[in-house]
């Protein structure tokens, strides 16, 4: 069941039907910023900031991504002593790749590096946390080239502004984090997941 989410923003919240925003709002409080108080005191929690938050890289969002991801993660392990689920998705590494923008690509991977180093400290102090980084497609089939070290530069190409068949990384940290290795189905992954939640 669904506890915590953060997605979109609040001017999106506000264009859904009447009835769809009572519903929510009678299952979860709803903050626009962060606010210790309502954290605290809320059984659910939606954080829905300004659209501007959750914006692009290009249009200076911000660090609502790594920010939120450890919100989340202080807020689910704080209300459960058996474990919690955790989706993150960086959505617009697509969104940038689909544009063909490489400058906005690195900066949203990067960004999203962010979000996964604070899933990695609390799996590295909890000891009992399973860490699967992936994506469920790749966009633009980007191809490197033409690399400097000592510049720190990189050129890029894409062939496609659209989804393509070509394999996604798939890391894995933590227990059972074994399971996650090798060349695999997608939904072998989500199978995997379900029986070690099963557990």
């Amino acid at each position: 069941k669904l506890t915590f989410f953060s997605a979109g923003s609040y001017e999106l919240f506000e264009k859904q039907a009447p009835n769809v925003q009572k519903e929510i709002k009678k299952e979860f409080t709803i903050i626009e910023e962060p606010n210790d108080k309502a954290i605290k005191k809320s059984k659910k929690l939606g954080y829905l900031p300004t659209k501007s938050k959750t914006a692009s890289v290009n249009e200076n969002r911000g660090d609502f991504l790594p920010s939120t991801t450890q919100m989340a993660i202080d807020y689910l392990s704080s209300r459960s002593t058996n474990g919690f689920f955790l989706k993150v998705e960086g959505a617009r590494i697509d969104k940038s790749a689909h544009n063909n923008d490489y400058s906005a690509v690195v900066r949203e991977v990067l960004d999203f590096d962010k979000a996964v180093e604070a899933a990695i400290r609390f799996a590295e102090k909890d000891g009992n946390t399973l860490v699967i980084i992936s994506a469920d497609h790749e966009t633009g089939a980007l191809a490197l080239r033409d690399g400097n070290i000592k510049e720190g530069k990189m050129k890029a190409m894409f062939v496609s502004k659209g989804h393509t068949p070509i394999m996604v990384p798939l890391f894995a940290y933590g227990p059972q984090s074994k399971l996650f290795g090798g060349v695999q189905e997608n939904s072998d992954v989500s199978n995997k997941i379900l029986q070690l939640l099963a557990k």
